[in-house]
This record gives structure tokens, C-alpha cells and sequence, in this order.
């Protein structure tokens, strides 16, 4: 069974819908938010995330370390989709910037699971309109 999850984000939620049969709806299964002061305190730079990388963001810019800690955030709960096997491939759908940060926080294998990366926000969009923005095939 080839059960893909596609996941539309920004920096502060993350909606999880999976196509269903034939490709041509998506039903929204899960939605995931930052939430208030989740990345309040600590230092001057965001957890290194898996890949080895270490993002520095300064105090001055707490939208930054927010949408950062929310970016490792989304990227545990599809880490962990992965690790219980409820999706075999990812569509990620996010703003540039945040697409960018995202994929900074995903481990390898989780990496790999990703079919396709589409720059756009459309995190305010019902199913229908998100299925448009899509390839035929999803």
C-alpha cells in the first residue's frame, strides 16, 4: 500500500491531509501548531538539527527562533510518521523560507521519503484548493 501524507505548512501550523482513492481529494487527517512560548528562553542559537547543520538566530528575532523550534517540532511528528509507518511518501508544501528551515531539521531517512517539495503558502486554502496547486498525480 503506497499511503503518502501531504503536509501544508507555515511557520506556526502544519496541516496533514492524505489523497484518497484515485488522487483527486485530499481528507485532512492531522493539524499541528506552535504553540505560545514554546521557544521562548535559552541561547542565542536553535537547537543543531539533525543533519549536522546549526541555524544561528539571535535574540532580536523571536519570529525567527519561533519558526525554527516549530520547523524541529513538525519535523519529530514526521519522524515519528515514519518510525510507526503511517506514510511511505511526504509532499511538503510550505513558504520558501520555512521549507528551507524545515528541511534542515529532517533526518536522512526521512529525507528520502520526500516525493516533492512544492514553495508556496497555502496553509489558509480548504482541501479542494491545495489539490489544484498539486501535480496531477497526487
Amino acid at each position: 500500500m503506497d499511503v503518502s501524507w501531504i503536509v501544508v505548512a507555515d511557520s506556526r501550523r502544519a496541516r496533514i491531509f492524505q489523497p484518497e482513492a484515485g488522487g483527486h481529494k485530499l481528507t485532512e487527517t492531522a493539524e499541528i501548531s506552535a504553540e505560545e512560548g514554546e521557544a521562548a528562553a535559552g541561547g542565542n542559537h536553535a537547537e543543531p538539527p539533525r543533519g549536522g547543520h546549526r541555524t544561528m538566530v539571535t535574540r532580536s528575532d523571536p519570529q525567527e527562533h519561533d519558526a525554527a523550534a516549530f520547523a524541529r517540532k513538525l519535523a519529530n511528528a514526521l519522524t515519528q510518521g515514519r518510525a510507526d509507518g503511517r506514510f511511505e511518501r511526504l509532499v511538503l508544501v510550505a513558504p520558501p523560507h520555512f521549507l528551507g528551515q524545515l528541511g534542515e531539521c529532517l533526518p536522512k531517512e526521512v529525507e528520502r521519503m520526500v516525493a516533492l517539495k512544492v514553495s508556496q503558502e497555502l496553509t489558509h486554502l480548504d482541501a479542494a484548493a491545495i489539490r489544484e496547486h498539486l501535480p496531477a498525480r497526487w
